[in-house]
């Protein structure tokens, strides 16, 4: 049967392909001219996991039923008795204390792809040193990296999330591109980069939005102990910042006799600004993030 019929992500190990236009191929057993059962027509996928972004995978798969099947599964051993074709890992990250453990996600990396032409699609949110270590064992040509968008289990905020983030090396990766602008039923914006850039992009959605989050709960503790109405403050600040533009720091690309360099300017906007967040720092003890953010400031390049 011709490859034509068959929806695929497959790469020589030793070689990247120059192009990927018989990469992913979207077909339904009715427009083959051979009668094979359709077993050869099916897309394997497997999940690995049982939280809630484990859950969307068969939903942004459902509307392909002929074309892809998908199998879900709570054991890394038994998921790998699948022989799937792709298998997308949703384990729980894991952390002893403060530490990060990763073993379990990066066990599952190599079991999924020992012995076979599996891609795995990682799902779960890790720290990029865990995506080197999973690189040491698993070919980079079967390897993907695409955290959710969404931070919590929620399957309805999962599903209403608007970008796709995926991560690894170009062939991998546009060939996955392709499989989801043709087959996910979830309408999603796909944006392609390294792994490291995906790790950084999710991570840094975290870190504005944690942020943001520890801004407010200091602007009401401030507000409340000198007998304001948070509610009223809160209102007009979030409305003045929606309809300004966010000051994000510039960075000066400079050639000195070591290559590229990049100087980064730390200045607040605004010609009172530093000031002005001083005066405020100066009223109360309960915005110690405000406090960072001036220190922060500070510091030389």
């Amino acid at each position: 049967m011709s490859d034509d019929n068959v929806i695929e992500i497959d790469f020589d190990e030793n070689e990247v392909p120059e192009t990927l236009d018989t990469g992913v191929v979207v077909q339904t057993p009715e427009e083959s001219s051979e009668d094979t059962g359709g077993a050869d027509k099916i897309l394997k996928i497997g999940v690995l996991g049982t939280n809630s972004i484990a859950k969307s995978i068969p939903i942004m798969f459902s509307s392909n039923p002929k074309t892809i099947k998908v199998t879900s599964y709570d054991n890394v051993d038994t998921a790998a008795e699948g022989a799937q074709r792709i298998y997308y890992i949703c384990l729980d990250a894991v952390f002893d204390k403060d530490d990060f453990d990763d073993s379990n996600i990066i066990d599952a990396c190599l079991k999924l792809t020992k012995n076979s032409k599996a891609t795995v699609v990682l799902k779960t949110t890790v720290p990029y040193n865990t995506i080197e270590r999973i690189l040491i064992g698993v070919n980079e040509l079967r390897f993907i990296y695409s955290p959710e968008e969404a931070s919590d289990d929620d399957l309805r905020e999962i599903m209403r999330s608007s970008y796709n983030f995926v991560g690894g090396a170009s062939a991998a990766t546009e060939a996955y591109a392709k499989l989801l602008a043709g087959a996910s039923l979830f309408e999603r914006t796909t944006v392609v980069s390294s792994a490291l850039e995906t790790s950084l992009v999710k991570t840094g959605i975290v870190g504005l939005k944690a942020i943001t989050q520890t801004f407010y709960n200091q602007l009401h503790d401030c507000v409340t102990e000198l007998g304001g109405n948070y509610t009223f403050v809160k209102k007009i600040v979030t409305d003045i910042k929606t309809k300004s533009d966010l000051t994000i720091p510039t960075f000066m690309r400079a050639q000195n006799q070591d290559g590229i360099s990049y100087k980064k300017s730390r200045s607040f906007s605004g010609e009172f600004l530093n000031t002005d967040a001083k005066i405020l720092s100066s009223m109360t003890d309960k915005m110690p993030l405000l406090d960072e953010c001036i220190n922060y400031k500070n510091l030389k390049d």
